[in-house]
This record gives C-alpha cells, sequence and structure tokens, in this order.
C-alpha cells in the first residue's frame, strides 16, 4: 500500500501521512503542549508566547490545513509500516491494548536529535504504537530496565519487541497533562483527580521496586549546609543538617523517574493514564522525590505562563506551598511513597527537606534545575523549612 505524506520542516522535520486526520492531529497537539509546557514567558517575545501556551494552539483547524498541503510517498515509511504489520502477531500478543487484527494503519514521523520516532496509529486518534531508537552500541537500555521494572505497577508503556531495528513500545491513550498559570487560592484544584491517580501509580512503583541501597543525599545536603552557614538561614540550615543525620539511616531506594513534568505524565481528561519517557529514570532512586517534583514543576511550569522571574517563583510558591491543593497532595503521596519504599514514613519529613536541599545541593554544584538560581532555591528550602513566613 502506497501513503502520501506531507513534510513539515519547523519546529523540527515531520512527516504526516495524510490518508487519516489523527496523525496530523496529534502532531499539532504534540506543538501545542510543548508551547505550553515550554515555559514560553522566559523567551523572546514571551509575552505572546505565554499568551499562546496559556491557550493553546487550534489544532482541528491547523491539521485540516496540514492536511492540504502537498504530499509525496515517503517508501522508507511505508516498508516500516508493512514491517509492523508483518509483525503484528508478535505485537499484539505482548499488549492488551493492540487488537489482535490489523488495522488500517498511518503514521506520524519526528525527526529529534536521538533519531526518528514513529507513532502508529490503527484507525483511533490514541497512537496504538510508537517505534523510537533503540539504545546506542555498546550501552546498556536504561529506559528498557525501567519500563520493565515499572510494568507491574501499570504506570507506563509496555516495551514489546524491535521492528526494523527500532524499540516498539505500546501506545497509550492519553495526552500530556495541560499545564496552568497560578492564580486566586484554589488555583491548583484542577490537577487533583490526575495527581491523586499519579501518586497512587507512584506508590505502586515504589512498593514493586524497592530494594537496599545508598543515595548521593549526603553530598548534596552537605553543600547546601555549607551555603547556608554563610547565609542568613539559620532556621534552613538546622532542618537540613537535621535531615541529613536523619537520612544516613535511610537505607531503602526504588525506582525514580526524576523528570516528571507536565509533558511527561499521560491524562485522558482529568484522569491519570501513565508516565511516558524514562531514558533518565534511575533504578536505586530517593523513596517519594517524584511526587515532590511532579508538584514543584507544576508550579515553575505554570509561573512561566505569565510573567517569569526568580521572585515571582519564590512569591508563588511561598504562597502556594503550605494551603494549595496540589502541595497537599503531594506531602501526602510522598509519604505513602516513602512508606511503600521502605516500611515506615518516619523518614517522610527529612526526606521533603532532603528534595529541596538537594536541588539546591546540585545547583551549586554546576547541575539541578537551570532555570532557578541559587537564591531561588534557597528561598524555596527556608520556606519549606518554616524559616519564611507564609
Amino acid at each position: 500500500m502506497t501513503r502520501s505524506y506531507a513534510f513539515v520542516r519547523r519546529p523540527r522535520p515531520a512527516w504526516v501521512d495524510v490518508g487519516s486526520p489523527y496523525p496530523a492531529e496529534l502532531l499539532l497537539d504534540l506543538h501545542s503542549h510543548a508551547l505550553n509546557h515550554g515555559m514560553p514567558a522566559r523567551r523572546r517575545g514571551g509575552q505572546l508566547l505565554a499568551w499562546a501556551g496559556r491557550r493553546g494552539l487550534p489544532v482541528a483547524g491547523a491539521a485540516a490545513v496540514l492536511r492540504r498541503l502537498p504530499a509525496r510517498p515517503v517508501p522508507h515509511l511505508d516498508r516500516l509500516l508493512d514491517e509492523v504489520a508483518r509483525s503484528w502477531d508478535v505485537l499484539a500478543a505482548g499488549s492488551d491494548r493492540i487488537p489482535a487484527a490489523v488495522p488500517a494503519l498511518s503514521a506520524l514521523a519526528i525527526q529529534r536529535s536521538s533519531g526518528r520516532y514513529v507513532f502508529v496509529f490503527g484507525g483511533s486518534r490514541h497512537p496504538v504504537l510508537l517505534l523510537k531508537p533503540g539504545p546506542h552500541e555498546g550501552l546498556g537500555d536504561a529506559e528498557e530496565i525501567a519500563l520493565r521494572a515499572a510494568a507491574p505497577a501499570a504506570v507506563a508503556p509496555r516495551r514489546l519487541t524491535s521492528v526494523a531495528g527500532l524499540s516498539v513500545e505500546e501506545g497509550l491513550p492519553g495526552r500530556p497533562l495541560w499545564v496552568v498559570p497560578p492564580g486566586r487560592p484554589g488555583w491548583s484544584s484542577c490537577y487533583a483527580t490526575a495527581y491523586d491517580g499519579l501518586g497512587a501509580g507512584l506508590v505502586r512503583v515504589g512498593e514493586l521496586t524497592a530494594r537496599r541501597g545508598g543515595h548521593d543525599l549526603d553530598h548534596y545536603l552537605g553543600l547546601a549546609s555549607e551555603h547556608l552557614r554563610w547565609s542568613a538561614a539559620g532556621t534552613a540550615m538546622a532542618a537540613v543538617d537535621a535531615a541529613r543525620r536523619d537520612l544516613r539511616r535511610l537505607d531503602a531506594a526504588s525506582l525514580q523517574h526524576r523528570d516528571l513534568s507536565a509533558q511527561n505524565w499521560l491524562v485522558d481528561g482529568s484522569s491519570f493514564v501513565g508516565i511516558v519517557d524514562w531514558e533518565t529514570a534511575d533504578p536505586g532512586g530517593v523513596p517519594g522525590h517524584d511526587a515532590l517534583q511532579a508538584a514543584v514543576a507544576l508550579l515553575e511550569h505554570g509561573v512561566a505562563l505569565r510573567r517569569w522571574s526568580q521572585e515571582e517563583v519564590v512569591r508563588t510558591f511561598r504562597r502556594a506551598w503550605p494551603e494549595e491543593p496540589i502541595f497537599s497532595l503531594a506531602r501526602a503521596w510522598h509519604r505513602h511513597c516513602v512508606c511503600a519504599a521502605t516500611g515506615s514514613d518516619r523518614l517522610a519529613d527529612p526526606l521533603v527537606i532532603a528534595f529541596f536541599a538537594r536541588r539546591l545541593g546540585r545547583r551549586i554544584s554546576g547541575g539541578g534545575p537551570e532555570t532557578l538560581s541559587v537564591a531561588t532555591l534557597t528561598a524555596m528550602l527556608e520556606v519549606v523549612s518554616g524559616s519564611a513566613g507564609p
């Protein structure tokens, strides 16, 4: 079967099968979410981009226009879909999301820095498969290890087999979570249903992947403490030092995704579906820290949908941490995750301090969240430690 593909050059090269509406709709939807998640207020033309990031792109209309662009055959994509069809029985046996019979297949191929990613559709708006580059030669596939570990928790796509040298994952029926800018008190309640689903999934991951192991917490908390020693944040320093002493007894670890910003967790409406992009996951991660990172990322990315500044991040976090629903949920699910991985919640409070202190320690040493300054991370730690007023 010969299909026709429209070529889109920007923001990254993509080949869109115009014989079905779904590839074009997904491409425009991905671009819309990328603008929403991409902290647009930090960029040149930030106010206009932030406005577009809050509203989203007109996906349906733009997709219809895209499908009317000049199109031509792309033989290597047709051959790839033919190979997928020939491998269908094996693929369907690995996932109950994949229909037993081969449906009419269509594709969206996107070129990224790590290679070409091909979304395969089977007659519905959600891709049934994702084909992506395999691990680099000589290196282990960290993502495959993470996906196999997370599979029993039903929070991640299943890695299936390989087709034409590409790794194949089942598609998940959802879209990335949409970020909203912080506003009046209670603004984060729109995330509650999705976050509860995420939290429950992270608890299952903690239960299923718990293991004995050490961490880098002592090192980074030591850097944070030394920095705080020369600042006016005496309460924060005392909290970090106390957490550091307590956490020397921590000998448990669990699988940690480490990049739970909104583009990596999928929802269907307001319901949590799953977590994608496990390339940077750590099998020996810190229990509970994913639960906190997901909430903090929503706030930081939300601030960047209006007017970005370090001061605005601190002001918003200072108001949100004590009372906003998203942080109440984050603290509760963090505690459940710690209990699931360690058998007790006795280290939950020190691990909250450690999450924020570790971010500060990593930033001091040249890593950590690049969008935030050392002063901002220090102020956020002060809020959590109770050394700053609400």
